[in-house]
């Protein structure tokens, strides 16, 4: 089949099918940073198990262990989760829009299984929307409820480094609290961590 100069091809992609791949490159690199920055943020907090921190109060040096008794975490697998879902529904769309371009003007099972995934890959979006919905109000639900705790630091004390059993925690608000004592080390690494956490906390919006 030839073309004139400056005619398209039928094989190349319109305006619109250019832009829907950028916005699915720009969602897989989103994604892939989602689950890099709360992966880390796991990690790190899971080695907080065999920690502990160092407080001065009432003139003397204490311990106050890592984790709280009470501390939910669900909300950071939710948010590896979406992002997990990001990803793959933006790899799938890259490969289904490339096939269904390849294909398009052509017949024969391959073309006709091509349109089949395009078109399994566009239904597939409203789960995955529905998804992603609920992930960032679980998230934010989640981290909005438990504000404004602060720990007892004559409690704190009396526990000598066992762990703090008043109220339920989240990373965020027990870090946030952490940082209200007087820490005589791991000041700058609890901040960094916090200021990672709200960090994909917010990036799980525009991720998905």
């Amino acid at each position: 089949m030839a073309f004139h100069v400056g005619e398209k091809s039928p094989l190349t992609p319109s305006l619109t099918s250019y832009l829907l791949r950028v916005i699915l490159v720009m969602l897989i690199v989103n994604s892939v940073l989602e689950i890099g920055f709360a992966s880390a943020s796991a990690i790190w907090l899971r080695g907080l198990q065999h920690r502990v921190f160092h407080f001065f109060a009432y003139g003397s040096r204490h311990h106050l262990a890592g984790l709280p008794a009470s501390f939910i975490v669900n909300h950071v697998n939710t948010s590896i989760a979406a992002a997990v879902s990001g990803l793959m529904m933006g790899a799938w769309g890259l490969v289904a829009l490339w096939m269904r371009n390849l294909t398009q003007y052509r017949t024969g099972a391959f073309a006709k299984y091509s349109r089949y995934g395009y078109y399994l890959w566009v239904s597939a979006n409203v789960p995955s929307l529905v998804l992603t919905v609920v992930a960032i109000i679980y998230v934010f639900t989640v981290s909005k409820v438990k504000t404004g705790h602060r720990i007892d630091t004559q409690l704190a004390v009396e526990l000598n480094g066992a762990p703090y059993t008043r109220d339920t925690w989240t990373p965020q608000t027990w870090l946030a609290a952490v940082l209200k004592l007087k820490l005589l080390r791991d000041r700058e690494d609890i901040s960094d961590q916090l200021k990672l956490m709200e960090g994909w906390q917010f990036n799980n919006i525009p991720c998905e």
